[in-house]
């Protein structure tokens, strides 16, 4: 819970502890001061759970903090499109990869050519249509320099030979 402890205000730490507090077994006495050592699957559940017992009654408020809470980790875990990921090593040009894919290649990069295949749903806009209700994610891929010219590059399992084609086509001379 440490990661998300930042982007929560007051009112809604009081509310995920309300929430902990009459939907969790174990931590039937959470407060603020245990929020940032709560699992974040035992937070999102009883969250989770409270928006379903009070549909009409506080639901925008539970989905918000859900958005808030799962966010980061849905990122995480859809950043490699549920495969794990895949380490390749490569000699590649150091011009053409700051050239194609920027600065800091090692922050992570869309992959290139690809459309984007996740669409992530999302609570709707005023006036909006639940049909276009979602946010589209790109597979991302890493590249980490180890020495002059040779980098390390991490993909999902499922797009490697993609990957590989592409950074021989585009990144070497």
């Amino acid at each position: 819970m440490m990661a998300y402890f930042d982007k929560l205000d007051a009112n809604d730490k009081a509310i995920i502890c309300a929430a902990v507090r009459a939907h969790s077994r174990e931590f039937k006495h959470a407060h603020q001061g245990m929020l940032p050592f709560l699992p974040v699957r035992v937070v999102a559940a009883c969250v989770e759970f409270a928006r379903q017992c009070q549909p009409g009654l506080h639901s925008r408020v539970y989905s918000s903090l859900l958005s808030k809470l799962e966010s980061h980790k849905w990122c995480l875990r859809q950043a490699f499109n549920g495969t794990k990921p895949v380490t390749i090593l490569r000699k590649l040009d150091d011009g053409l990869v700051v050239k194609r894919l920027g600065l800091h290649p090692e922050r992570g990069v869309p992959i290139p050519g690809l459309a984007a295949v996740i669409k992530r749903p999302r609570d709707r806009k005023m006036f909006e249509k639940a049909a276009d209700a979602y946010d589209d994610q790109h597979p991302m891929m890493t590249l980490k320099r180890l020495d002059e010219g040779f980098w390390q590059i991490t993909c999902p399992e499922r797009y490697r030979h993609y990957v590989e084609t592409w950074c021989c086509d585009y990144l070497t001379k």
